[in-house]
């Protein structure tokens, strides 16, 4: 019987602090940010067709820029290549070892502690 009215009571207390505290925080809340939005609101809209013609301008200046930087680092990539593909192989030998082992452990882990991380 106690814990009902002991319920009651804080459900009353919540309600008075949701109207006293909280309610005049949340108020101003939303009137600056309804002020924000009228502000945004009032501000003119820029065009849309002087963005485009400024993003094409800029697209074909930059794009010409890409493909001759692509170009370069194409003619100094070959002579690269060939070090590069050696060291290659093993890493890859390297990292396939890692992750066995690391599946290895995994596949050993009990599975009820698995399933109670994440509930």
């Amino acid at each position: 019987m106690a814990k009902a009215r002991d319920s009651s009571s804080t459900k009353a207390n919540n309600a008075a602090l949701k109207n006293k505290v909280f309610g005049p925080v949340e108020n101003a809340r939303a009137e600056r940010m309804h002020a924000k939005l009228l502000e945004l609101i009032s501000q003119p809209k820029p065009s849309a067709k002087t963005e485009d013609v400024d993003m094409e301008t800029k697209g074909g200046k930059d794009g010409e820029d890409v493909s001759s930087k692509a170009s370069l680092a194409n003619a100094t990539s070959t002579t690269q290549d060939k070090p590069s593909e050696a060291m290659d192989v093993d890493a890859i030998s390297k990292l396939d070892q890692n992750q066995e082992s690391y599946l290895e452990e995994k596949s050993q882990q009990s599975q009820i502690i698995h399933d109670f991380r994440y509930v």
